[in-house]
């Protein structure tokens, strides 16, 4: 058996949130913390077994102090940055590094529904996350946005299609992983489920990641 390189590695850089999701994995998880010296040496390893890209998730990137660094590491390393991202944190002082860094955003877009929102974050925060989109887009940095399905907000996954769709960007439309904050009674209907799947194929070509 032979094994490809892998395309992308994600790593869970912090636990930390500044939004209380109702979908996250990462909630209640107190493992410790890499050291700036210890990620350093990750991001090494996953150069060297040849990884393309490497993503910074959480908890909430932006809330690892050193984070502007290990980025510009990752890209020095030879790497493609990925920071998967609320996005409500962002600063002038982000968008310039990863600005220079070449980063790529991905940020967490259930729904485009304040009330909704608000019931999945727990949080007044769409307003802030929208205006870190344009800010993002507006320095022309590479921007992709995410749905994670849950029985809350699946009948508006294709709203943020057609968001994304409008402003030419990519959409990630992600299971619900059950561990964490994310508790079983979220996941949606499954014939609910298989429906969207479907829909998504038939009406938007969209196709399992890495195909």
């Amino acid at each position: 058996m032979t094994f490809s390189e892998p395309i992308h590695i994600a790593w869970q850089c912090t636990y930390e949130c500044n939004l209380e999701c109702i979908h996250c994995y990462a909630a209640y998880n107190h493992h410790e913390l890499l050291t700036k010296k210890e990620a350093k040496n990750l991001i090494k390893q996953a150069y060297e077994i040849g990884a393309k890209s490497f993503v910074f998730t959480g908890g909430e990137p932006l809330l690892r102090l050193d984070i502007l660094e290990l980025v510009k590491f990752v890209r020095d390393s030879g790497m493609a940055p990925v920071i998967a991202t609320n996005a409500t944190l962002m600063t002038p002082e982000h968008i310039k590094s990863f600005k220079e860094s070449k980063a790529s955003i991905a940020i967490n877009l259930p729904t485009l529904i304040e009330e909704t929102h608000v019931k999945f974050t727990r949080t007044h925060s769409l307003f802030k996350k929208m205006m870190a989109l344009d800010a993002l887009l507006k320095e022309g940095l590479s921007v992709s946005v995410g749905a994670v399905v849950t029985s809350l907000n699946i009948d508006d996954v294709e709203g943020v299609i057609r968001f994304a769709e409008s402003r030419g960007l990519t959409c990630d439309v992600l299971a619900t992983i059950p561990m964490g904050r994310a508790k079983s009674k979220i996941l949606p209907k499954l014939h609910n489920y298989k429906s969207l799947m479907i829909k998504l194929f038939d009406k938007w070509h969209a196709l399992p990641m890495m195909l």
